[in-house]
């Protein structure tokens, strides 16, 4: 007859994590003890076991695109994690205003600043990370710039006088929304 300890490698994590809790809820019994490192043990197994597959998959990703060119990484990247639609706007939103400043392009995103819509591109890049070659690393925060991955962000001053950057769509991140149909034709 199987005992409870022959049944813990087979148990898949809620299961794992059920037995715990109903362990620690009887003190009193001499196997709780017993029953729950040996779950507990069996739970960080299956952890590492996933995070580890997880990262091998990453990995396989990673090698699969690192040849190939920025277009073609990140049109496999959209096709495989389509962006959300919040996302698709404000790129839509670079790609009919090609060199506008962050905050008019926050502006028209209904974003609260260019903070917040730099967030939502980032966010996009560094989502698909798995895919696309490492960002570069800013020089004043040392924090890297993902969306510099997919737009030319280039510094200009606004007619105030005031510091800004000008946001245009690479090339390569236009050429696979394109081919996706994810970008709409600019308008006139």
């Amino acid at each position: 007859m199987a005992t409870i300890f022959d049944k813990i490698p087979g148990m898949n994590a809620a299961s794992l994590q059920q037995l715990v809790d109903n362990a620690r809820a009887r003190p009193g019994n001499p196997q709780s003890e017993g029953v729950i490192e040996a779950a507990t043990s069996a739970l960080e197994t299956l952890k590492l076991n996933v995070a580890t597959s997880k990262a091998a998959g990453k990995a396989a990703i990673k090698n699969r695109y690192a040849d190939e060119p920025l277009a073609k990484a990140f049109e496999a990247a959209l096709k495989d994690r389509p962006p959300t639609d919040a996302q698709l706007r404000r790129l839509q939103l670079i790609h009919e205003n090609p060199g506008r400043d962050e905050d008019k392009l926050a502006d028209l995103a209904g974003d609260k600043d260019a903070a917040a819509f730099n967030l939502w591109i980032s966010a996009l890049c560094r989502d698909r990370a798995d895919y696309l070659p490492p960002p570069k690393i800013a020089a004043l925060r040392k924090q890297p710039q993902w969306s510099d991955l997919i737009c030319e962000i280039v510094p200009k001053i606004d007619a105030v006088g005031r510091k800004t950057h000008g946001w245009t769509l690479r090339p390569e991140a236009e050429v696979a929304m394109r081919r996706l149909g994810l970008l709409k034709p600019k308008r006139a």
